[in-house]
């Protein structure tokens, strides 16, 4: 028996190391002119069957002639990335931040990531870099590399001058409409993964660094790990969770990818009259329980200001944001127009368990007579033929314990999709005053609800687009830009190194001035 199972563990991670094998040569593999052709036309035909604002923020004829451009400049077989490179700017060129083509990437064995891991950290993951004023600095370094100044602004890597990398890359995925913020905040925060996507894997890094008035280039390399604390950790017992450490991560919702909690409350000065909650992401953990615990505190010990932190917030639930809404709102409120969707049985076609593997296609068949009566009864057509989904349309009540003290609300070019809409609504509706800097995603809507991923026939590329166009019920005169904060404050490289927020800075001044 022990014979057999040790059998089936070796097939297994035979298969696995074949599918690697297999999905990294089909990397490196030049496509026909035909089958990239082929790909670019399923591409557009997806989006046209799919989105249903694709139009919203480029003509049919730009788009059109932008895809019919590609292919006449096709004259050369091309590898899955080259393609990438092609096709992403026009996937994006609908300026709408929920699609577009993933980056395709190498796969790695167990045995070569362990070897990787064992070279040690990349130079990459040893520096924390952030776009301020539309200049990439090093915010904090945490390599050996000791000679790299403060507030160092970084103008080339590896000779690759950052203001060419920036124009390059931020062409290949979208904010919401027209604007800027979101593309910042990406490109401090992702590029070094973008530019490994585009250079490969660096043991080390050439920097050119401006600081002040003076021009210095710095080496970062490969952080070697300490092996003594490897095995120390080997050795020590791991402490098991406790029920309320497994209680707490149910209520504030724990993200195992960053070890944070996407929801966080805490007050500020001795009365507690200032509430703070932070909330990561709409996503994690019960959040009704969590909501209604957070603001029968704030009841309980009276506080008169709540700041609700959506800075860096890239969405999740829109369930989720009507329910904390419902704790903020002074009157009844309606927080979507009808969404749009492209057919009756869009949703159920390319949304709900719309994957290639077997089980998804085994529980789609199942749920066929339950999800198929669903959506039919929940999609319904206007008198100009437009097909719409029933999606929070209906009036909603303010809870019981809503707040009713003074609101303000932290965004920054990091606040997208869904904190984009209940920062639209609160903005709209004179309940609150925004700080911070414009939102990157679109304040007045954007289409998501359900993104499916699909992948291109021959390259095998994959691409992800939002099914349902979710319209906030306040529309802003501004098409295609963010929520405009009331105060805008935008962070300097000075703050940033004297651990200063000045957002919230401003709020608690704000506070002591006399009404």
């Amino acid at each position: 028996m022990c014979k057999k199972i040790l059998g089936l563990i070796v097939l297994i991670q035979l298969c696995g190391c074949s599918s690697i094998k297999q999905h990294n040569a089909q990397l490196i593999k030049p496509l026909s002119i035909e089958k990239i052709k082929e790909d670019i036309d399923f591409t557009y035909t997806k989006m046209q069957k799919m989105h249903p604002k694709l139009y919203w923020y480029i003509s049919k004829k730009d788009l059109d002639y932008k895809f019919d451009s590609l292919k006449t400049t096709i004259k050369k077989p091309l590898t899955p990335y080259e393609l990438y490179t092609q096709l992403s700017p026009l996937v994006a060129a609908i300026k709408q931040g929920h699609s577009g083509l993933s980056i395709p990437r190498k796969q790695y064995t167990k045995k070569e990531i362990a070897a990787l891991n064992k070279k040690g950290k990349g130079p990459f993951s040893q520096l924390e870099m952030e776009y301020l004023d539309q200049k990439l600095y090093i915010v904090k370094n945490n390599s050996l590399s000791k000679n790299i100044p403060e507030k160092s602004e970084i103008l080339s890597i590896n000779k690759h001058k950052i203001d060419s990398l920036a124009a390059v890359f931020e062409k290949r995925f979208a904010s919401d409409g027209f604007n800027k913020t979101f593309k910042y905040r990406k490109l401090g925060k992702s590029i070094g993964d973008l530019y490994t996507s585009e250079f490969g894997l660096q043991d080390s890094l050439l920097l050119e660094l401006k600081s002040q008035d003076s021009i210095k280039w710095c080496v970062v390399k490969r952080l070697k790990p300490d092996t003594s604390n490897t095995t120390k950790k080997k050795t020590e017992k791991q402490p098991k969770t406790t029920t309320v450490a497994k209680k707490a991560k149910k209520l504030w919702g724990y993200d195992s990818n960053t070890k944070n909690f996407s929801r966080n409350l805490h007050f500020l000065e001795k009365d507690s009259s200032i509430a703070v909650l932070k909330i990561n992401r709409f996503r994690y953990g019960n959040y009704k329980k969590c909501y209604q615990y957070c603001f029968d505190q704030i009841q309980q010990l009276k506080s008169k200001t709540l700041i609700l932190d959506l800075r860096d917030n890239p969405g999740g639930s829109l369930a989720e944001i009507v329910e904390l809404y419902s704790y903020l709102a002074d009157s009844s409120f309606v927080f979507l127009q009808k969404s749009d969707i492209t057919s009756r049985f869009s949703l159920y076609k390319y949304g709900v368990f719309s994957g290639k593997k077997w089980y998804q296609k085994t529980l789609k068949i199942i749920s066929t007579p339950f999800t198929f009566g669903y959506f039919w009864a929940s999609t319904h057509k206007n008198a100009n033929g437009q097909y719409y989904y029933n999606m929070f349309q209906n009036q909603f009540k303010p809870k019981s314990k809503a707040f009713k003290g003074t609101l303000y609300v932290l965004v920054n070019g990091g606040s997208f999709s869904a904190s984009c809409l209940i920062s639209n609504e609160l903005k709209e509706s004179k309940r609150a005053t925004i700080v911070g800097n414009e939102t990157g995603g679109a304040a007045n809507g954007t289409v998501a609800g359900i993104m499916p991923e699909i992948m291109l026939p021959h390259s095998k590329l994959k691409m992800h687009l939002g099914l349902i166009a979710c319209i906030a019920a306040h529309q802003t005169p501004i098409e295609g830009r963010g929520v405009m904060p009331h105060q805008v404050i935008i962070p300097t490289i000075e703050d940033r190194y004297s651990k200063k927020d000045p957002e919230m800075e401003w709020v608690l001044n704000n506070l002591k001035k006399p009404n």
